[in-house]
């Protein structure tokens, strides 16, 4: 950030992969549900039985975090070189120039929305990669899933507005319900 006579600027790029309303509106709805009973278990605690506890307090924790995490989910990207990734409870931290390129692979579902996978290879070769889609490729009743982790086309382009104005190699494929490629961008190296 810079600031300028009271005035601040922002050098990063974010982009997240997930639906953030949707999901935070149901992690709310959860903290809403679980807020009474917590009461009775806080009122209650000394005649509680042991797994009883464990299990509260474990459920407790996970919808918070979900809370806490949900709004952090996404990449960052830096003016000065650096990304931040956050796809979940990790924190991937790398340099541009580090980097061999970045591939977004974007998949269109039923629903006319649409995953992402996102792998970041390193010079070195190794690599890192998510894939937003796993999560409810062979599940029956995955409706709930997909509109958690799927966007809408206007948010898709939004994001490849954003990737496109980066200045380092960064590829982006965009895949119809078919598999048919509808977009692909290859840098010119």
């Amino acid at each position: 950030m810079v600031s300028n006579n009271g005035l601040t600027i922002c050098n990063s790029k974010f982009v997240s992969f997930i639906n953030k309303g949707f999901m935070t509106l149901l992690f709310t709805f959860l903290l809403i549900i679980i807020i009474p009973p917590s009461y009775l278990v806080i009122a209650y605690w000394v005649e509680m039985p042991v797994v009883l506890k464990l299990f509260w307090t474990t459920l407790v924790a996970v919808v918070l975090m979900g809370v806490i995490i949900t709004p952090l989910n996404g990449m960052v990207f830096n003016k000065n070189g650096s990304i931040l990734f956050i796809p979940d409870f990790r924190i991937i931290r790398c340099k541009a120039k580090d980097l061999d390129r970045i591939v977004f692979n974007f998949n269109e579902w039923d629903n006319k929305k649409y995953s992402v996978m996102v792998k970041i290879v390193y010079k070195g070769g190794n690599y890192f990669s998510k894939d937003y889609s796993r999560q409810f490729r062979n599940m029956r009743n995955k409706k709930l899933s997909m509109s958690m982790y799927t966007i809408s086309r206007y948010k898709l382009d939004k994001i490849c507005n954003i990737i496109l104005q980066l200045d380092f190699c960064t590829v982006i494929n965009i895949m119809d319900s078919n598999g048919n490629i509808v977009y692909q961008y290859l840098p010119k190296l």
